[in-house]
């Protein structure tokens, strides 16, 4: 049962970082060399044909058999997930990498601090160990220049603060609804497209002079294709590793891209660092953050339960409805 646990983990992490690498591929290429020139609006085309494509999927097989999400939970996913996108965009563009990676790091505090309080969640001493050291390890590894502006700083704390209570609030619909994380997404689409055509809007009336270019080529159609088809996996992987870890996983999880990318980029070039105590550095923390990141989020907190254990849900058959169990705690002899 543990290892099934363990490899149903791994799976959804892979899976995470497969798409999240393959989908800032696509949306580089696409931003830089060809169609779109905004963000706002790529992600709102991204997000309307990944959309068309789980109403696809969900009208040509059964996967509608987990409990419907409440309306309350559908509007307050999808606006943090809008908001969520917006502060992500704008700490991109307005921070350097470094300190975009170090809000990003931010989210794990915030996630365990959120977490204890509204889920009253309590996270082990050997967690906490694990987190410490990849934490550590995340800060040793030198980047690009680390200057920081003060609106920058406040757009990158934004930028982390939704990012854990969206995780967080993530995994409290799941704990309240027992929703699939197919469901759960499939749910909160339309919302979220309706959030992301507002912030389009606006961002297209607050520029004076703005202009669409979009090349209807074959080579670009297709790589927006794969791009909603890799959003579309990059969200519920999202929520399948909360369904079966938690949202501080996922947190955690979410910086392995992040760190592998970063390794990609000073094995191939080197000459990216300074000095040799750099370089030394760097490396050390790519072998302290790297395992010790994937092993918490694969292997888990063995410790902790959740505050309320879910059971699967199983629809009811006729023999079932017509026969309910007998309370056997009752019985009078």
């Amino acid at each position: 049962m543990l290892g099934e646990t363990m490899g149903l983990r791994a799976t959804f992490l892979m899976t995470y970082f497969i798409a999240q690498f393959g989908f800032r591929i696509c949306k580089e290429t696409l931003i830089d060399s060809y169609c779109i020139s905004s963000l706002s609006i790529f992600n709102f085309v991204v997000t309307l044909l990944s959309w068309i494509i789980l109403s696809l999927l969900k009208k040509s097989s059964r996967l509608s058999t987990s409990p419907p999400v409440p309306f309350h939970a559908k509007i307050i996913t999808a606006f943090l997930q809008s908001l969520h996108f917006i502060f992500l965009t704008k700490s991109i563009s307005v921070n350097t990498f470094s300190v975009h990676r170090f809000a990003l790091l931010l989210a794990i505090p915030f996630g365990l601090f959120i977490s204890y309080f509204f889920l009253k969640r309590k996270i082990s001493s050997s967690s906490m160990v694990s987190i410490s050291i990849f934490l550590v390890g995340a800060c040793m590894i030198s980047t690009d220049s680390f200057s920081i502006s003060s609106f920058g700083l406040s757009v990158g704390l934004l930028y982390a603060l939704f990012n854990s209570v969206l995780s967080v609030y993530i995994e409290n619909v799941i704990i309240e609804s027992g929703s699939s994380s197919i469901n759960l997404q499939e749910s909160v689409a339309g919302f979220r497209l309706l959030f992301l055509a507002l912030f389009a809007f606006f961002d297209l009336i607050s520029q004076p002079k703005y202009s669409i270019s979009f090349q209807l080529d074959f080579y670009p159609l297709c790589l927006i294709l794969v791009a909603s088809a890799l959003d579309l996996a990059l969200t519920v992987s999202m929520i399948s590793l909360i369904s079966a870890t938690s949202s501080i996983s996922f947190l955690v999880a979410e910086q392995f891209c992040e760190l592998f990318m970063i390794l990609i980029g000073h094995t191939l070039n080197p000459t990216h660092f300074t000095t040799i105590q750099e370089a030394v550095s760097s490396f050390l923390g790519f072998a302290l953050a790297l395992p010790g990141q994937a092993l918490f989020v694969v292997v888990g907190d063995t410790t902790d339960s959740r505050p309320t254990d879910i059971e699967p849900f199983r629809p009811l058959s006729p023999a079932d409805s017509s026969n309910p169990p007998a309370d056997t705690d009752n019985l009078i002899e």
